[in-house]
Protein backbone atom coordinates (compact mmCIF):
# COMPACT_ATOMS: atom_id res chain seq x y z
CA UNK A 1 0.00 0.00 0.00
CA UNK A 2 1.74 3.06 -1.44
CA UNK A 3 1.67 6.38 0.92
CA UNK A 4 -1.33 7.91 -0.99
CA UNK A 5 -3.36 4.68 -0.48
CA UNK A 6 -2.65 4.80 3.08
CA UNK A 7 -3.94 8.34 3.15
CA UNK A 8 -6.86 7.60 1.31
CA UNK A 9 -8.08 4.86 3.75
CA UNK A 10 -7.19 7.26 7.08
CA UNK A 11 -9.09 10.22 5.62
CA UNK A 12 -12.12 7.69 4.99
CA UNK A 13 -11.91 6.50 8.30
CA UNK A 14 -11.74 10.00 10.15
CA UNK A 15 -15.01 11.11 7.84
CA UNK A 16 -17.05 8.90 9.75
CA UNK A 17 -16.62 10.51 12.66
CA UNK A 18 -16.43 14.45 11.51
CA UNK A 19 -16.92 16.49 8.00
CA UNK A 20 -12.57 16.72 6.61
CA UNK A 21 -11.73 19.68 5.09
CA UNK A 22 -11.99 20.33 1.40
CA UNK A 23 -8.44 20.07 -0.31
CA UNK A 24 -7.12 23.45 -2.33
CA UNK A 25 -4.71 23.59 -5.25
CA UNK A 26 -1.98 24.25 -2.95
CA UNK A 27 -2.41 21.73 -0.07
CA UNK A 28 -2.63 18.25 -1.06
CA UNK A 29 -4.35 15.34 0.92
CA UNK A 30 -2.77 14.79 3.63
CA UNK A 31 -3.51 12.21 6.89
CA UNK A 32 -5.84 13.44 9.59
CA UNK A 33 -3.23 12.79 12.18
CA UNK A 34 0.52 12.55 12.26
CA UNK A 35 1.55 8.55 11.88
CA UNK A 36 5.16 9.23 12.12
CA UNK A 37 6.54 6.99 14.59
CA UNK A 38 7.96 9.31 17.94
CA UNK A 39 11.83 9.22 17.64
CA UNK A 40 13.30 7.56 20.23
CA UNK A 41 16.48 8.89 21.89
CA UNK A 42 19.28 6.44 22.52
CA UNK A 43 20.48 8.29 25.58
CA UNK A 44 18.31 9.68 28.31
CA UNK A 45 20.84 13.30 27.50
CA UNK A 46 20.29 13.22 23.69
CA UNK A 47 16.50 12.83 24.91
CA UNK A 48 16.71 16.12 27.50
CA UNK A 49 18.54 18.09 25.19
CA UNK A 50 15.48 18.02 22.80
CA UNK A 51 13.81 18.50 25.12
CA UNK A 52 15.28 21.68 26.17
CA UNK A 53 15.22 23.11 22.83
CA UNK A 54 11.74 22.72 22.14
CA UNK A 55 11.44 24.66 25.54
CA UNK A 56 13.86 27.08 24.53
CA UNK A 57 12.14 27.36 20.95
CA UNK A 58 8.44 27.94 22.82
CA UNK A 59 9.94 30.20 24.72
CA UNK A 60 11.34 32.44 21.77
CA UNK A 61 8.12 32.09 19.37
CA UNK A 62 5.61 32.93 22.46
CA UNK A 63 8.25 35.85 23.36
CA UNK A 64 8.22 37.35 19.44
CA UNK A 65 4.71 36.06 19.27
CA UNK A 66 3.89 38.75 22.31
CA UNK A 67 5.77 41.30 21.06
CA UNK A 68 4.15 41.78 17.23
CA UNK A 69 0.51 41.10 18.85
CA UNK A 70 1.23 44.41 20.94
CA UNK A 71 0.24 46.13 17.88
CA UNK A 72 -2.88 44.92 17.48
CA UNK A 73 -4.20 45.88 21.46
CA UNK A 74 -4.31 49.73 22.11
CA UNK A 75 -3.97 49.03 25.64
CA UNK A 76 -1.13 46.75 25.34
CA UNK A 77 2.14 47.46 27.40
CA UNK A 78 4.05 47.91 24.31
CA UNK A 79 1.50 49.07 21.83
CA UNK A 80 3.33 52.06 20.70
CA UNK A 81 6.62 50.54 20.24
CA UNK A 82 5.27 47.72 18.28
CA UNK A 83 3.18 49.13 16.14
CA UNK A 84 6.06 51.94 15.39
CA UNK A 85 8.29 48.64 14.27
CA UNK A 86 5.75 46.95 12.68
CA UNK A 87 4.74 49.24 10.44
CA UNK A 88 8.68 49.69 9.17
CA UNK A 89 9.24 46.27 9.01
CA UNK A 90 5.73 45.80 7.23
CA UNK A 91 6.44 49.41 4.63
CA UNK A 92 10.20 48.61 4.33
CA UNK A 93 9.40 44.84 2.59
CA UNK A 94 6.65 45.92 0.52
CA UNK A 95 9.41 48.57 -1.39
CA UNK A 96 11.49 45.87 -1.90
CA UNK A 97 8.82 43.34 -2.85
CA UNK A 98 8.14 45.25 -5.54
CA UNK A 99 11.86 45.94 -6.97
CA UNK A 100 12.00 41.68 -6.67
CA UNK A 101 10.33 39.36 -9.80
CA UNK A 102 8.88 36.22 -9.08
CA UNK A 103 10.61 33.42 -11.08
CA UNK A 104 9.00 30.51 -9.07
CA UNK A 105 6.41 29.43 -6.18
CA UNK A 106 8.36 29.80 -3.56
CA UNK A 107 8.87 33.84 -4.24
CA UNK A 108 4.96 34.35 -5.01
CA UNK A 109 4.37 32.48 -1.62
CA UNK A 110 6.45 35.18 0.03
CA UNK A 111 5.41 38.03 -2.02
CA UNK A 112 1.75 37.16 -1.08
CA UNK A 113 2.87 37.23 2.61
CA UNK A 114 4.81 40.32 2.31
CA UNK A 115 1.27 42.05 1.04
CA UNK A 116 -0.57 40.51 3.51
CA UNK A 117 1.35 42.60 6.02
CA UNK A 118 4.69 41.22 6.65
CA UNK A 119 4.54 41.07 10.61
CA UNK A 120 0.39 39.93 10.44
CA UNK A 121 1.47 37.13 8.46
CA UNK A 122 4.44 36.23 10.67
CA UNK A 123 2.18 35.94 13.35
CA UNK A 124 -0.25 33.10 11.78
CA UNK A 125 3.45 31.51 11.47
CA UNK A 126 4.20 31.71 14.98
CA UNK A 127 1.07 30.75 15.79
CA UNK A 128 1.12 27.16 13.79
CA UNK A 129 4.74 26.99 14.82
CA UNK A 130 3.33 27.34 18.77
CA UNK A 131 0.61 24.56 17.76
CA UNK A 132 3.40 21.80 16.67
CA UNK A 133 6.08 22.73 19.40
CA UNK A 134 3.50 22.00 22.03
CA UNK A 135 2.49 18.78 20.27
CA UNK A 136 6.11 17.59 20.18
CA UNK A 137 6.71 18.79 24.15
CA UNK A 138 3.56 16.75 24.62
CA UNK A 139 4.96 13.81 22.91
CA UNK A 140 8.13 14.01 24.65
CA UNK A 141 6.67 13.92 27.79
CA UNK A 142 5.14 11.28 27.19
CA UNK A 143 8.01 9.53 26.06
CA UNK A 144 9.75 10.62 29.51
CA UNK A 145 7.13 8.90 31.90
CA UNK A 146 7.37 5.61 29.49
CA UNK A 147 11.36 5.49 28.40
CA UNK A 148 13.21 7.55 30.86
CA UNK A 149 11.46 7.50 34.37
CA UNK A 150 12.61 3.97 35.25
CA UNK A 151 9.41 2.44 35.14
CA UNK A 152 10.43 0.31 31.99
CA UNK A 153 8.95 0.42 28.45
CA UNK A 154 5.35 -0.44 27.35
CA UNK A 155 4.57 -3.21 25.31
CA UNK A 156 3.99 -1.59 21.81
CA UNK A 157 4.72 2.26 21.93
CA UNK A 158 3.94 3.37 18.91
CA UNK A 159 0.21 1.40 18.70
CA UNK A 160 -0.42 3.91 22.06
CA UNK A 161 0.80 6.73 20.06
CA UNK A 162 -1.66 6.34 17.10
CA UNK A 163 -4.56 5.60 19.88
CA UNK A 164 -3.60 8.68 21.68
CA UNK A 165 -3.38 11.04 18.46
CA UNK A 166 -6.58 9.36 16.86
CA UNK A 167 -8.18 9.38 20.28
CA UNK A 168 -7.21 13.48 20.78
CA UNK A 169 -8.70 14.31 17.11
CA UNK A 170 -11.95 13.07 17.55
CA UNK A 171 -12.54 14.72 20.74
CA UNK A 172 -10.94 17.82 19.22
CA UNK A 173 -13.48 17.51 16.48
CA UNK A 174 -16.45 16.39 17.82
CA UNK A 175 -16.17 17.64 21.64
CA UNK A 176 -16.82 14.42 23.12
CA UNK A 177 -14.40 11.83 24.49
CA UNK A 178 -14.50 8.71 22.63
CA UNK A 179 -15.63 5.45 23.99
CA UNK A 180 -13.76 1.86 23.67
CA UNK A 181 -16.28 -1.67 24.67
CA UNK A 182 -15.83 -4.88 23.71
CA UNK A 183 -18.47 -7.78 21.62
CA UNK A 184 -19.95 -9.98 24.46
CA UNK A 185 -17.08 -12.84 23.05
CA UNK A 186 -14.39 -10.02 24.16
CA UNK A 187 -12.73 -10.81 20.66
CA UNK A 188 -13.95 -7.27 18.53
CA UNK A 189 -14.46 -4.10 19.74
CA UNK A 190 -18.32 -2.51 20.19
CA UNK A 191 -17.39 0.82 19.70
CA UNK A 192 -17.18 2.84 16.20
CA UNK A 193 -13.74 4.20 17.86
CA UNK A 194 -12.83 0.54 18.51
CA UNK A 195 -13.29 -0.48 14.87
CA UNK A 196 -12.24 2.20 13.44
CA UNK A 197 -8.67 1.61 15.47
CA UNK A 198 -8.50 -1.60 14.51
CA UNK A 199 -8.89 -0.74 10.51
CA UNK A 200 -5.92 2.09 11.33
CA UNK A 201 -3.39 -0.30 12.88
CA UNK A 202 -3.92 -2.76 9.89
CA UNK A 203 -3.51 0.37 6.98
CA UNK A 204 -0.35 1.43 9.24
CA UNK A 205 0.67 -1.87 9.42
CA UNK A 206 0.57 -1.87 13.42
CA UNK A 207 1.12 -5.61 15.33
CA UNK A 208 -1.37 -5.39 18.15
CA UNK A 209 -4.97 -5.75 19.43
CA UNK A 210 -6.42 -2.20 19.82
CA UNK A 211 -7.99 -2.78 23.19
CA UNK A 212 -4.80 -1.88 25.65
CA UNK A 213 -4.02 1.20 23.78
CA UNK A 214 -7.10 2.39 23.14
CA UNK A 215 -8.29 1.97 26.94
CA UNK A 216 -4.93 3.76 27.43
CA UNK A 217 -5.37 6.67 25.23
CA UNK A 218 -8.88 7.08 26.69
CA UNK A 219 -7.59 8.00 29.60
CA UNK A 220 -5.09 10.29 28.82
CA UNK A 221 -7.76 12.58 27.42
CA UNK A 222 -8.16 15.84 29.40
CA UNK A 223 -11.15 18.44 29.21
CA UNK A 224 -8.15 20.63 27.03
CA UNK A 225 -8.65 18.14 24.28
CA UNK A 226 -12.15 18.40 23.90
CA UNK A 227 -11.63 21.73 23.20
CA UNK A 228 -12.18 23.08 19.36
CA UNK A 229 -7.94 23.87 18.50
CA UNK A 230 -7.39 27.67 17.92
CA UNK A 231 -6.15 28.70 14.85
CA UNK A 232 -5.39 32.22 13.20
CA UNK A 233 -4.53 35.24 15.21
CA UNK A 234 -8.31 35.66 16.99
CA UNK A 235 -7.77 31.64 17.82
CA UNK A 236 -4.27 32.73 19.11
CA UNK A 237 -5.11 36.25 20.93
CA UNK A 238 -8.24 33.84 22.94
CA UNK A 239 -5.45 31.06 24.02
CA UNK A 240 -3.32 33.55 24.94
CA UNK A 241 -3.69 34.54 28.51
CA UNK A 242 -4.20 38.14 28.92
CA UNK A 243 -2.04 38.51 32.10
CA UNK A 244 0.61 37.49 30.22
CA UNK A 245 0.42 39.26 26.58
CA UNK A 246 2.51 41.71 27.31
CA UNK A 247 5.12 40.18 30.30
CA UNK A 248 8.39 40.30 28.16
CA UNK A 249 10.15 39.66 31.72
CA UNK A 250 11.35 36.17 30.90
CA UNK A 251 13.39 37.50 27.46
Amino acid sequence: MDDSEVTDRLLAIAGRFFELPNNTVLAAATPPFDTSQPNFHNTKAEFQSEMDFVLKALENVQGLFGMYIACHNEKAILYTESKNVSDYIDSRARRYANKRPIENPVELVNDNAIRMGLTLSTLYLLSENRASLLARKQELESQEAIFWSGKGRAPNHYARTIALRFAKLIAQKTGKKPTFGTSRDGAHPSTEFGRALEEIFEVLGIEATVKHPAVWAIKQLTEEDLKPEFSGIIGALRAQPKTKLNDFSHL
